[in-house]
């Protein structure tokens, strides 16, 4: 967690762990933002604003990068999306058309950004500036939002279980449709041995 001054409030930054993490499954980051979300909201600290941050040289949203969108998305809720801001990182690292091209499908697409632009989010550019970053900040301090995320209100206000909430039924339905997969292959092997 990081302290700051901006337009004479006290602002905590804090730097969660991304999905698709190259260390970490998307189950245990989810748990680990699930779990500090729901202990903030019992003891009544409140959510200014999220910022999502995506690496524009990534060409395509797909697969665990989708999924972990949508993890996102069902763990804000809807009613969190004009409090969020989506800021594309790492414009040095391509050419201006190509990600001027890549940014306009994301906010094009509905199961990408559009649903979020749609529910009220800010899509920004960032640069490795200080400067951005203070910007988004502003923005954030001067809409003085207070979010109750979707996760929140499931886990802490209904009690659900993490694996029964919007959030984690993304992940527990690609687990189910990995271990059909998986059990279709196996007796496909099986019955070849058998014959």
């Amino acid at each position: 967690m990081h302290t700051m001054q901006c337009n004479g409030k006290t602002v905590r930054l804090i730097d969660t762990p991304g999905f698709d993490d190259s260390h970490r499954s998307d189950a245990d980051v989810l748990q680990e933002l699930a779990y500090w979300l729901v202990m903030a909201h019992e003891k009544g600290i409140k959510i200014s604003g999220i910022v999502y941050l995506h690496r524009i040289t990534d060409p395509r949203l797909q697969g665990s990068h989708l999924r972990g969108l949508d993890i996102f998305k069902k763990m804000c809720g809807i009613e969190a999306y004009p409090g969020i801001v989506i800021a594309t990182t790492r414009w040095d690292e391509v050419s201006s058309e190509d990600g001027n091209r890549r940014q306009a499908e994301l906010i094009e697409r509905r199961e990408f950004w559009g649903e979020i632009r749609e529910g009220g989010c800010i899509i920004t550019t960032t640069s490795s500036g200080e400067m951005s970053a203070k910007q988004i900040i502003q923005h954030i301090v001067r809409k003085d939002r207070r979010l109750t995320l979707q996760i929140q209100l499931e886990m802490g206000d209904l009690g659900r279980q993490l694996y029964e909430t919007a959030a984690g039924q993304v992940l527990y339905s690609s687990w189910m449709k990995e271990k059909i997969r998986l059990e279709t292959q196996v007796n496909v092997l099986r019955s070849k041995i058998n014959h």
